[in-house]
């Protein structure tokens, strides 16, 4: 669980390496020294929500924001009408089922992110996706267009985990 001071120190983190700032890494928070895997929204009221993360746990949680907000940095043309939103990663578990009746008893929308991995591909969606498709179905399907599978390539030889998933914005 990360403190306010935390999620304050991110924001500002990936605000100003996305404004091609110059950023304080002095006095780093300890929470932000874990390895943890994060993803970074960028909402506008212009267009949809837009996200770039990872699921690499290898690497420290700071350094995580700052690797995505500098590849953001790159696509942001107006930094100053977005906002930040960051969500970290946190137990994420892989499901195992008997059924499709059985894995959608265990995936609990607007809790959980899925991943589906198969075919050596890998995909997921946040948990805020729950809004735009409610449907169990449709998400895993999404997830599938996404890796560039057909929609109900989750049925068969698909390993699929859900996370959960600790978020914070700009006010």
């Amino acid at each position: 669980m990360l403190t306010e001071k935390d999620k304050k120190f991110l924001l500002n983190l990936s605000r100003a390496l996305i404004e091609n700032k110059e950023s304080n890494l002095s006095d780093i928070p300890q929470n932000l020294l874990q390895k943890a895997s994060t993803f970074i929204t960028i909402l506008s009221n212009e267009k949809d929500p837009y996200s770039v993360g990872s699921l690499n746990t290898n690497i420290e949680l700071y350094q995580d924001v700052m690797d995505h907000s500098i590849s953001l940095s790159n696509e942001i043309k107006n930094p100053e009408e977005i906002k930040i939103e960051i969500s970290v990663i946190k137990n994420m578990q892989k499901l195992s089922f008997d059924s499709e009746e059985d894995l959608f008893r265990k995936i609990i929308p607007n809790i959980h992110g899925v991943v589906i991995k198969k075919e050596n591909k890998l995909a997921t969606l946040l948990p805020f996706v729950w809004a735009q498709i409610p449907d169990k179905r449709e998400f895993l399907n999404q997830i599938c267009k996404k890796m560039g599978l057909h929609e109900d390539s989750w049925k068969e030889n698909a390993d699929i985990l859900v996370y959960e998933a600790e978020t914070f914005r700009e006010l």
